[in-house]
Formats: C-alpha cells, structure tokens, sequence
C-alpha cells in the first residue's frame, strides 16, 4: 500500500512537470512479513463484558469490540451514522479499498449501538491516539498478560521477540481478530473479503490459522485411518 501512495505520487509530480523523465518512475516495496496476533473468542468476551467505570476506557473498549466483530477499520467506524445500519447488516464504503461493503450487525454490534442511541454518530467520537492510549491502558488495566511473539523478516535472518498482548495491542489488532476467528470457523478468504472490504492477498497477510484447530483435525484425521 505504501508504494502504491508513493507511484501516485509521483505519477502526479510528473503530470504537473516537477521533475522531467521520459516516463514516470515506478517504484515498488514488498510489505514487511509479519506473524499474525489477535484475540481468542475467550478473550474478546472477557473484554466486551468486563465492567468498566472509567468513562473513555468504556468507551475504548465498545469502538475496539466494535472493530473485532465487523472488520472496520477505526477510520471507518467513526464516519458511521444511522443511516449505515440496513435490515441485512451495516453498509459503509471502506476508506482504504473505497468499496462498499455490507458487514453483519450482530448481537454484540448491535448492543453497542444500541448503547449510544440518540447522539448524531453512531459511535463515540474520540482521536485516534486517545483511542490507541486508552486501549492499552484498558489491557493493562484487564491483565491481558498473555504472551505473544512478533516476529521480523529480514532477508535470511529471522528476529523473535516476546511481550504481554498488552504491550502490542493496537486498533489494528480488533480487525485481525475479525479475521482470524472467520478464517478458524471455515470461512475462505473470498467470503472474508465481502464482509471486509480486504482482497484475498490482503487478508493472507492477516490470518492466521489456528495451530491447535489444525494439529486437532489432522489428528482426527490419522487417528480414523482405518474407518476411511
């Protein structure tokens, strides 16, 4: 995505004659390869009904529950008005793909809306970086302890480093969540793209299937040789 915004860029430059070149330089980076980290079901519903008496961390965690169980990005919730919630789910145009997108409105979605019936958003207004400084207060604050591992690709070289999901929770986190638990219940990665306005190549660099589900079923698997 990075080096997409940079070709438009340029390509602009060049339309407006700042540089001169026979045609517009192309420039092109992979994304940086990454492990997947993102909450269990256990763990969103330890979140989504934990209660909370600080104001804006209540607040935090309806926008980041929000996330997990639409697939919004946070830019997205923030734009959302009544007008978005429809019978079959919430419609919304996604700002970063620019598609409209119909997402489920589900019992935990709807409990949220329902919760800030009356004001002219449909959810709490609140700055990105307050957003991203409350929900790691509010991790902290919950004992969201467990440890993950982030791992960086560089070249041959492969660097693993471990921290409290506290420490590396971010709005994006709430999307990977979305994902991860769609891709662990058989959803594919076509059906995961119309309800997350994410290409299939997109959401490769997001899911992570579960191990565990994985070494389970291929256990089942061996184990019925011979019922097969």
């Amino acid at each position: 995505m990075r080096s997409y915004r940079l070709n438009q860029f340029l390509e602009w430059s060049f339309e407006k004659e700042f540089y001169e070149a026979r045609k517009p330089i192309k420039f092109s980076a992979k994304e940086k390869k990454q492990n997947n980290i993102s909450l269990s079901i256990a763990e969103f519903l330890t979140l989504f009904n934990a209660d909370l008496s600080e104001k804006h961390l209540d607040i935090a965690r309806d926008l980041f529950c929000f996330m997990c169980v639409t697939g919004m990005r946070y830019s997205a919730t923030q734009n959302l008005t009544w007008k978005n919630v429809k019978s079959e789910g919430i419609f919304y145009m996604a700002d970063k793909s620019k598609k409209d997108t119909l997402t489920p409105n589900t019992i935990y979605s709807q409990k949220i809306i329902e919760k800030y019936k009356g004001n002219d958003f449909l959810l709490p207004q609140m700055k990105m970086q307050n957003f991203n400084e409350n929900i790691k207060q509010l991790f902290d604050k919950l004992n969201f302890d467990r440890i993950v591992e982030k791992t960086d690709f560089k070249g041959a070289k492969t660097k693993h480093q471990h921290f409290k999901l506290s420490e590396v929770i971010s709005s994006k986190l709430a999307k990977k969540t979305f994902i991860s638990l769609l891709c662990d219940a058989g959803f594919t990665s076509d059906q995961i793209g119309i309800v997350s306005a994410n290409t299939k190549d997109t959401i490769g660099n997001y899911q992570n299937l579960n191990q565990k589900l994985i070494v389970n079923n291929a256990s089942d698997t061996i184990n019925n040789f011979e019922k097969m």
